[in-house]
Parts: structure tokens; sequence; C-alpha cells
């Protein structure tokens, strides 16, 4: 095992190199980059074949962790949970404190003030955690050291006792108990006579710290090019200024460094265990007391706390004391809600930091909405409020709690009360969906790529990886994917076909044999060069096709006619490494002499293979020396075919049946079938809809029926109406008090939003019946909308303007041999198209095309009249053509 740290500096490498020191594990190379956000600890562990494998850990608790792990023998590990808080609470406190060349008075007094927390929850305690001490102790006494190198002082007596009970086995310097308290009391006397030993408050601190002068950063310049939120601003052909000066870690730096600009902003980054994260960008005047927040965002059960640095590092790529709004742009998978204060949008000019707190950039509040915007994250704007003022009982922070004593608004009033009798149950819905905070944040008709983006994620079928193009199959998905397997190897037996598994890897000797065939994909193979420190004699390809690992085999197996018909499949993973954006679930493979399923795609008017067949003919064979003896004796050739369906049908299923909601599943493949939602009461409580349920559920369960009881009392109906709805249940069933008394239940259709009040006898058998007729409907709604979209063109004029429209274009073409004239139509339609857009080019990251292609020839062919003319060529017409745009 080979370990390297990485460190923005030596210093602040040391707490976790002191660890290892101490329990003789060697961190090995020390890399310092100044750019660091927090240390980064690389593991490279070779396996028994030879190959290498990276962990990567980040973090000074996850770092400190994994050293501890490595010598079990030295019992560091404490209590967990008192390490990670110590070591996060710490790391966050101090290294801002260590960020400057020296200790100014504001950073003296934040190092007091840890040390007066610290101090009392050693009161009764030798060590942070462990009988014997754990590596948070280490840590955190590391980094105190590291301050008082800088001229901060430890004045309180437990933190001192701790400080050198732990130094001494890290060999720091014994500190001084009677220097101290003479130290201690000089201050005293000296603030008793009106001197100035005692520390200013922060905002006298900053004011008083010598600033730097403003100056205009040069947009030309390298520092300005290399900042990636600046360079998004430039690509939004804003208006902005860009200005330096000290750097500025709290509002009240800001203001003594920069204030003079103009109205800055004050910047939080919150965590809610319930709703998720946010950013929020106010002014440094305005309250932000995060209860109010919270009902101002009817937010119930909110309980929002600032998140930790770790976290605002690895959500949103910045280092603490460095917060803006822009910083949203690393949150690509839209993680974060961002939240504006109103304040600010009243503005000419509003200034925050790029990533970096010794720059302020400006521009106006409608631009500033309009970069949150381009990230993909809406702006929500909210009245804050004004710090210290009472607030408006009208406003929209004045929400009534209902609590034992408290005023309550007048039924009817001007000011809110009771809910309008009839509210509609849509609008229910739309509180629980909020609550959840997993709302769809796009409309499917308006915005179809981030609307897909976000039915996956939220449905919890997909979690992005940090790399591009690779994503985790969650279990909602993988289930799926199991039953799409399940049917097809119970389909496979009758044809005599077995199931087998095949190597990942692939020599690059091999896969050249096979050029014209990857020809297309050969940007994208991933290829091993090392293993461990060595370079490997011959590349090694990671699967990317399955041809090539399986056909050498086929070679030595087969010798005789007797050794035929072969057949195989196996279920595997092909890597092909993307360099346009990516989309879960689809993949952009072509075929020579297929046959497909092509599906069509409403929302985006775009066609993708499904299934597909391959005839291969002797080209594989001759290829990989595959060859035999036949009946008379002679060498023969064999013909293949090779046929499969692949996990884009899941991204196909999403894209056609979604909808503003979220998924909608077809029952067949749906991993749960039908689930029970309770709606309890005071007077109707759990432990009575419970056993109904439980009932309830049996009896779907008796029937074959996949399905689910849920009964957590930590979420409310609402939230779980939205939260099964987003993953496309077939049916729900509500259970509340008056079902309870009536004997029945209420049964909600999620294809098409009808709600049935059904009584308990029958129900099960209902709701088995009810899975072919939604299979049924679902498929024939489709259809419609795929005929619907079906035209004929006979003249060139009329063909891209109906790719715009999103069409399949069925016309007369001169035969499949034209396949110049072909990639012409190809050409010619992605050159109009642009053309009539007003572009010059494609976006070199897009991953689909403007561009009509053939997609396949109909099996099904209309009757083609003696005569027909091809659409493009004026040729004699052979047959007629599928064309659309495709994925």
């Amino acid at each position: 095992m080979k370990l390297s740290l990485t460190a923005s500096s030596k210093d602040l490498a040391s707490p976790l190199t002191a660890l290892a020191k101490l329990l003789n594990v060697s961190t090995g190379q020390l890399v310092t980059d100044a750019t660091s956000t927090s240390p980064i600890l690389t593991s490279e562990i070779v396996g028994l074949s030879g190959f290498t494998t990276t962990l990567s850990v980040r973090g000074y608790f996850g770092i400190a962790k994994y050293i501890a792990s490595l010598n079990p023998t030295f019992d560091l590990s404490g209590t967990e949970e008192i390490n990670e808080s110590w070591i996060n609470s710490t790391a966050s406190t101090l290294i801002p404190v260590l960020s400057s060349a020296s200790l100014d008075a504001y950073r003296a007094s934040v190092f007091t003030d840890f040390c007066a927390k610290l101090d009392s929850f050693l009161a009764t305690k030798t060590y942070l955690g462990g009988s014997d001490g754990s590596y948070a102790d280490i840590v955190v006494v590391s980094l105190l050291q590291l301050v008082l190198k800088k001229g901060g002082k430890i004045e309180t007596e437990n933190t001192r006792r701790y400080f050198n009970t732990v130094g001494s086995r890290l060999g720091f310097p014994e500190l001084k108990e009677e220097e101290e308290k003479k130290k201690g009391g000089e201050k005293k006397k000296e603030a008793k006579k009106g001197g100035a030993a005692a520390a200013p408050a922060p905002a006298a601190a900053a004011a008083a710290a010598p600033s730097a002068p403003l100056a205009t950063v040069d947009p030309s310049s390298a520092d300005y090019a290399s900042n990636k939120l600046l360079s998004h601003l430039t690509s939004l052909n804003v208006t902005s200024t860009t200005h330096s000066h000290t750097a500025a870690f709290t509002s009240d730096e800001l203001e003594a460094a920069a204030g003079s600009l103009g109205q800055h902003t004050k910047n939080l980054f919150l965590k809610d265990k319930k709703h998720g994260l946010f950013l929020i960008t106010a002014s440094p005047t305005s309250d932000t007391n995060t209860k109010l927040l919270a009902k101002s965002l009817g937010l119930t059960g909110a309980n929002m706390r600032m998140a930790t640095e770790e976290l605002l590092n690895t959500k949103l790529d910045v280092k603490k004391g460095c917060l803006g709004p822009m910083c949203i742009l690393a949150d690509s998978e839209k993680e974060i809600k961002v939240i504006v204060d109103a304040a600010l949008m009243a503005k000419d000019v509003v200034y925050s930091h790029p990533g970096r707190n010794d720059w302020s950039v400006g521009m106006s509040p409608k631009d500033l909405v309009k970069f949150i915007e381009s990230t993909g994250h809406e702006a929500q704007v909210v009245e804050f409020g004004v710090k210290g003022a009472k607030p408006d009982p009208s406003g929209p922070l004045d929400v009534p709690v209902g609590k034992k004593g408290g005023k309550q608004q007048k039924k009817g009033g001007e000011k809110g009360g009771e809910k309008k009798k009839g509210q509609s149950q849509k609008a229910k819905k739309k509180e629980g969906a909020a609550d959840t905070l997993l709302a769809i944040q796009f409309k499917k008709m308006e915005s179809f790529p981030d609307w897909y983006s976000d039915v996956i994620r939220l449905s919890e079928m997909i979690s992005y990886y940090n790399i591009s193009g690779c994503y985790i199959l969650r279990p909602w998905s993988y289930s799926i994917w199991e039953s799409i397997q399940d049917w097809f190897n119970v389909q496979l037996k009758p044809l005599e076909v077995s199931n087998s598994y095949f190597p990942m890897f692939v020599s690059k000797s091999r896969l050249e044999k096979e050029k014209d065939h990857v020809e297309g994909f050969a940007p994208e193979v991933a290829w091993v060069t090392k293993s461990g420190d060595g370079e490997l004699a011959e590349p090694i390809a990671i699967r990317p096709t399955s041809e090539t690992i399986m056909y050498p085999a086929f070679s030595d197996w087969i010798s005789s006619h007797r050794d035929l018909p072969l057949k195989l499949n196996q279920w595997s993973n092909v890597v092909r490494w993307e360099f346009k954006n990516p989309t879960p679930f689809l993949r952009f493979a072509g075929g020579h002499q297929t046959t497909t399923c092509e599906a069509y795609i409403p929302a985006s008017g775009r066609a993708i293979q499904g299934a597909t067949s391959h005839n291969l003919g002797q080209n594989f064979g001759k290829m990989f020396d595959i060859n035999f003896q036949d009946q008379d004796g002679k060498t023969a050739i064999p013909w293949q075919t090779s046929w499969g369906i692949t996990t884009r049908t899941i991204g196909v299923m999403v894209m056609v049946h979604g909808d503003d909601q979220g998924l909608v599943l077809p029952p067949r493949v749906a991993p749960l079938q039908v689930v029970i939602v309770p709606i309890a009461s005071k007077k109707c409580g759990y432990d009575k809809l419970g056993p109904y349920c439980e009932a309830l559920k049996d009896k779907f369960a008796a029937q074959g029926l996949r399905v689910k009881y849920d009964g957590r009392t930590i979420y409310n109906p609402g939230w779980k109406f939205n939260h099964w709805e987003q993953k496309g249940v077939p049916i729900r069933v509500e259970v509340g008090p008056r079902d309870l008394e009536n004997n029945q239940a209420r049964v909600c259709i999620r294809h098409n939003g009808e709600k049935l009040d059904k009584p308990i006898e029958g129900l099960a058998e209902f709701a088995k019946d009810q899975m072919e007729v939604i299979q049924k409907a679902m498929f024939d709604k489709i259809k419609k909308e795929r005929d619907d979209h079906l035209v004929t063109v006979t003249e060139w004029k009329d063909f891209v303007p109906n790719l715009e429209k999103g069409n399949l274009i069925l016309t007369p073409w001169c035969g499949p041999e034209f396949q110049v004239e072909e990639e012409e139509v190809k050409d010619k339609s992605k050159a109009e198209a642009l053309e009539r857009a007003g572009q010059e080019a494609e976006d070199e990251r897009c991953a689909v095309s403007v561009a009509g292609k053939t997609l396949c020839i109909p099996f099904e062919q209309p009757e083609l009249k003696e005569g027909t003319k091809c659409f493009y060529t004026g040729k004699v017409a052979k047959c007629w053509v599928l064309w659309g745009k495709s994925y």
C-alpha cells in the first residue's frame, strides 16, 4: 500500500502527519498545493492480480479515521461521533485563524472563544474520547499548537492541562501554568486601569486592521481567467466589475476592507436533516434567523443548521470565509436550494465573493439572478426583514404556530386564518412536495433534459458519481432491470441459449482486430496502462463492446460442425469514455446490418434504438480465426448473429411515461405495484390504522402483488403521497379514520390521477385486475402519441420543417445501397436546421444532433406506387425509409 498526502501547506498537514508518526504509519509523499481546499489522502493498494486500486479520503476527520484504522494495535478509536464532531469543529474554526501570516486581535478572540468551549467540555474529562485518548485528540492538539506558534495563548486551566497531556506524546513544549496565570493577571490589571490589553470586539478589530487599497482586477489576467465562476459569468455577457482587497472572513471584515464599494452580501450555507441544503444570500443588515426563514419557506419541522466545512468543500468547492452566491455553479446535481434576500433586489449593484475572499465582484441583482438560473437553479426571493426589528404581523414570516395560549388569527380575517373551504387536493399535494423539498423543479415540456435529470435522481433511481459518465443504479432502478433480466432469461431457455460471463479486459491487439467495428467509438475506449508503479508492456482496454471479449474464445471452442450452433448470452457492462454530456441510461451504439425496436420520445421529438439484432455475417469469424470442419470435411467460417437489450430501455421508459410529478411505472416492471399510506389523527392513530393496513397488505400480497405498507411515523401523509408519486408506484391506497369506520379505502391510480373509494371486500382482486388495465392504457396512450407524430414526406422542402416539429418522417428512398446520399441527407438537414435557428454550429458538448438520420426500413411497408421518386435524389424509389432526430 502506498499513501500520499496533499494539503495546502506543510503546517496544515502536520496534524495528520503527527498522528501517522505516532501510529508508525508512513504517509509517504507530502504534496503541497496552495489551491487545495482540504487535505486529501490517496491510498494505492496493489491487489493479488497486480492491478492497482486507488482510494481517496478528504478532510481531517476522514483521513484521521483512515490512518487510525491502519494500526489497530494502538487503541485510538474513541467514540466516532465525538471524534467527528471535535475534528470538524476545530478545523472549521482554527483553519481560518491560521490563514493569515499573523494573529490579529479578531483571530485571537476567535481562538480564545474556542479554547473556552473546549475547556467546558474537558471539565470532567482527560481526553475528548477513549480511555487513553483518541485520534481526535491528536488532531485537535496539533491544530492548537499551530495557533500557539503564531502567538496564540491558552488561558483556560482545563485546556492547558489537556494540551500538556496530549502534547507530551507529540513532543510539544509544555505550557507553564504559573507564567500563563501571571500574564493573565497582568492583563486584568491593565484592563482595570483602562489599558489596551483587552481584546477588541470583532468589528473593532476588523476596522483597526490595515487594509490594502481597492483595485480593479484585469479581466484579461491569468488569475481572472482561471476562476471558474468569473469565466462562467463572462460567458453570460453581463456587465460586472471585480475588485481586489484585503482578505475578509466575516461581514464585518468585509465592511472594513471593501465597504466603500457599496452593497455586499452575507452568505450562509445551511443544512436541514429533513429538507436538505440551502445557500442563503442576504444583506448583512437583514435578519437571517433560521427559524423565521424556515417559516417563510413553509418548511415544517425544520431545524436548519450551518453546514460543515467539509460539506462546504465537497458541495460548493469553496473554503470557509470565501462563500458567495456564484459558488452554486459547483452544484451540478442541483441538490442545493438558493434563497435570495428581497432587500438585495432593490439595489443597483450587489457585490459578492467569486469563491475567494480577497475579491468582490459587482453586478446588478437581475444579473446575479441570471447567473444563478444559468446553473439550473431557481433563485427564490424571500423577504427577510431588518435585523433587530419586530416582524410585521401581516408579513410572510408571521405564521400561526397553534400552541396553547398563543394568539390565533381570526377565521376569515384579513390576516389569513383557516384555509378556505374547498381547498383543492392539488394544493395539498403541492404542500406535501414542498415539505420534502423533492418536488420536480422543471416541466417536462419546457425543459426536458433538466426534467429527466430531476426525475431519475429524485425518484432514487440514480446517484451521480464523481467520474463523468458514471452513475450508480440504486435499488429502485436495479429492481426494474432485474425484472427485465428475469423475463429474458425465461424466454432464452426454450431457445437453448445459456448464460455465461467473460472478462472485462481486452488486449490492444485483439481490439484492433475489429478496427472497422470499433472505429465509431474508438475515442471513447478506456485504457489501463499501469500495473502498480510499472508500465504494462501492452495497454489493456476495459471492455468497450462484447464481441472482442467473446470471439477469441470461440476460435478455441469451435472446430467441427458438431460444435455448432453455439448460443450464449451474457449480462455485463461495457465502458466507453464519453466526452460529450452523458445521459444516464442512454448509450449511442451503432450496428451493422441491424434490425431494431425503434422507440420514440414525444417530449424531445427523438428516436432511440431499444433492443437490436445484428447479422454479423462472417466478418468476425475472419477477424478472430473462427472456423470449423463441415460435414464434407472442408474448412468453413460460421455465420454469426448478435442481439441484445440494455439499460437504455429504462431511460426510454422514464422519458416516455414520466410526467411533471415524476416517474410513472408500468406495473409489470414496477418494484412496488401497491403502496398503502395511513392518514393518522389524534383520535385514530397508528395503533388503530396499523393492524387494518397490515391486514390489507396481506390481501394484496396473496394476489401476487408487490406491496408495501408505509407505516413510518416521521413523515406526514402529504410527504408520503409526493414520495411515492415521484417513484411512480402504479396504485396508492390511502386509509384514514373514515375508511376504517366504513371498512373501505381510497385507491389512487398514478398514471391518470383517478381516485376511487372502494370497499375492502374485493379490493385486492380489483387491484390485481387494474395492473393489466394500467399496463394497456399506458401503452395505448404512448402509441397514439407516436402515431400522431408519424408523417409522410415526398419532397425535400418538407423534410427539415417536420424534423423541427419532432416528427418521425416516412419517405420514399432509392435503396439502402445509396449510403453516400444517406450521409448527404444527414449533413444537409443539419446545415439547414442550424441556419433556420440562426446558429453557426452545434455545441460540441451536446450528445445529440439536430440532423435527420435514417432510423430503419420498416418491416411493414406501405404501398409504393410504380414511378414514385426518392424524396432526395429523384431516382426511382425502392422502399419506404423512416427518418428522424435520434439519440
